[in-house]
């Protein structure tokens, strides 16, 4: 049987809130270059990796 780690595991909170300040840079990169940017779509493209490999590292139920 699969079980998910939970908020608790070990390193959660901590990759939790680096994709939290991930997608932060990205709504900053929006407003100071316009979202349509290189700049602006080079940091979403970064903040969605970080969240996929965040999902991939702390699978929900």
């Amino acid at each position: 049987m699969f079980w998910s780690k939970g908020t608790d595991e070990e390193g959660y909170e901590e990759s939790s809130e680096a994709v939290q300040d991930a997608y932060r840079d990205y709504g900053q990169a929006c407003r100071t270059y316009g979202d349509r940017s290189p700049q602006a779509v080079q940091q979403r493209e970064t903040a969605d990796r970080m969240n996929e490999q965040h999902r991939k590292n702390y699978p929900a139920n």
